[in-house]
């Protein structure tokens, strides 16, 4: 993980801890979860953008999906999935309302660099 990286999970970390009512050990925990499988899914939106996805590949997104909503039930967050990797397409709507991104519809998970 870059220091970058590290830098925006403890970010995340940080916003995602006022939004909940889970323990901060396990919010940083459940952080650098959502950043993992927010990479995974924005790759695979890049690969839905230049080609069809086979059925393995569409497997693999209903499970990071399936991964991330289990992670947000636990915290009381929202899921977003966007399907254009131009931005975040992982989202989560929190309690507060607050958001992260240009559309200013959720709080945009970010995506490792190394996965890029």
């Amino acid at each position: 993980m870059s220091r970058e990286d590290r830098w925006e999970l403890a970010e995340l970390a940080a916003l995602l801890s006022r939004e909940t009512g889970v323990a901060t050990h396990r919010v940083g925990r459940m952080a650098a979860e959502l950043m993992r499988l927010a990479t995974a899914h924005h790759e695979l939106q890049e690969a839905a953008c230049n080609r069809e996805l086979s059925s393995a590949e569409m497997a693999d997104e209903q499970n990071i999906e399936g991964a991330i909503k289990a992670i947000c039930d636990e915290g009381g967050w929202t899921p977003d999935f966007q399907g254009d990797p131009r931005g975040a397409t992982v989202k989560l709507r929190v309690p507060s309302g607050r958001t992260t991104d240009f559309g200013q519809t959720g709080v945009a998970i970010p995506t490792l660099r190394a996965g890029r």
